[in-house]
């Protein structure tokens, strides 16, 4: 595969900064593998056989995406309760315009995506935000500040696995969540499109501890698939449901394009061997990369999801502009904290292979070792 891609945001952001560049950028959260055999061959079968018509999710597509996570993560989603939209994204800006109005609270946990925040710029809504706890690498929630901070949300949008940090919050952690939300009557929306992600502990839903919370997947993390534009809400609500597709009927909103419904369906049912070897290598490019910067004052967090890693760089007594200029001017291309809300870290994007990654240490090293 030619991964630089002319149409890639990612690449075309490291272009714009370096036109020279001869790295792989490790930003934005897509991945640097070709996309299954089994997906492209499903889609092309499609374009050969079938017109491109306006379309909607069949029986089978339905069945495809609630199986997969039966068989995955034991988590048992009720396909009557799903809808679909473009995108995760494109879906939390219905939810939060559907159950809340200006000037209510949406709760968020920084540092977080930070397309969370700008949802809450953007529909007018306010930004409350709990932090999740540092220390010595490692995240957690402060639940008395939560149990605060709820008293002012209507919503509140969690991200389980967490992007950027790369927790996965334990069954204790949700069910206390679950248990504040109720008692301040608060809805959750969990993103867990990072969910196929997790390392050495079985993901764990949201949805388990709460039945009336809202989850949304897709499969466009898992197997590359973003151009599609495909994702899928489960919303139990009926009254909410409703509101939801009349939000998007309101404005237009379509839902996904017929070659979404292929690729997801095909990704789900056929190429699950290809996930697997792809996430063997995430995992092993995350190991390579912790021991390799275990003797610099480097600070990687536990990854427990997502392909993303989180590096805290405080020792070194930089500002985010000086030390990730000096990357730059090294051809290293990462994400800074600032955009998820936090200073003093960088992330890295470990999807692509190894090789990219052992060559991002090799530079890495150097300019640390030189600091």
């Amino acid at each position: 595969m030619n991964n630089n891609n002319p149409y890639s945001v990612k690449w075309q952001l490291m272009r714009n900064m370096n036109p020279q560049s001869q790295s792989v950028p490790l930003t934005v959260a897509d991945m640097e593998f070709d996309i299954a055999h089994e997906i492209k061959e499903a889609l092309k079968h499609h374009i050969s056989t079938y017109a491109l018509v306006y379309s909607n999710p069949t029986e089978s597509y339905g069945k495809a995406v609630v199986d997969w996570f039966e068989r995955r993560h034991n988590v048992h989603f009720n396909k009557d309760h799903m809808v679909q939209s473009t995108g995760v994204i494109s879906a939390l800006y219905a939810l939060v315009e559907t159950l809340s109005e200006p000037n209510d609270g949406i709760l968020i946990q920084k540092p977080v995506y930070n397309q969370f925040m700008l949802i809450i710029e953007k529909t007018r809504r306010k930004e409350i935000n709990a932090p999740l706890v540092y220390k010595d690498g490692l995240y957690t929630i402060d639940f008395d500040d939560l149990d605060a901070k709820m008293k002012e949300a209507k919503l509140m949008i969690l991200c389980q696995p967490h992007n950027p940090v790369g927790r996965m919050y334990t069954r204790q952690e949700l069910q206390q969540i679950a248990d504040l939300a109720k008692k301040h009557n608060v809805q959750v929306i969990s993103d867990e499109i990072h969910a196929d992600f997790t390392t050495d502990k079985p993901f764990v839903s949201y949805s388990e501890f709460d039945k009336e919370a809202i989850i949304c997947t897709a499969a466009s993390k898992s197997f590359n698939l973003a151009a599609l534009h495909t994702a899928n809400i489960f919303i139990p609500n009926q009254y909410k449901r409703d509101k939801f597709n009349e939000r998007n009927n309101k404005h237009g909103v379509n839902g996904p394009s017929i070659l979404g419904y292929i690729a997801t369906e095909a990704a789900y049912t056929q190429a699950e061997s290809w996930f697997d070897d792809k996430l063997n290598i995430i995992r092993e490019n995350y190991e390579y990369l912790k021991k390799a910067i275990q003797e610099t004052k480097l600070v990687i967090s536990p990854l427990e999801g997502t392909y993303l890693t989180w590096i805290n760089y405080d020792a070194y007594h930089m500002d985010e502009t000086e030390f990730l200029g000096i990357l730059k001017k090294h051809d290293i291309y990462v994400s800074p904290g600032s955009s998820f809300g936090q200073t003093g870290f960088f992330r890295v994007n470990l999807a692509a292979k190894t090789q990219v990654i052992k060559d991002f240490v090799v530079t890495l090293l150097d300019v640390v070792e030189k600091l």
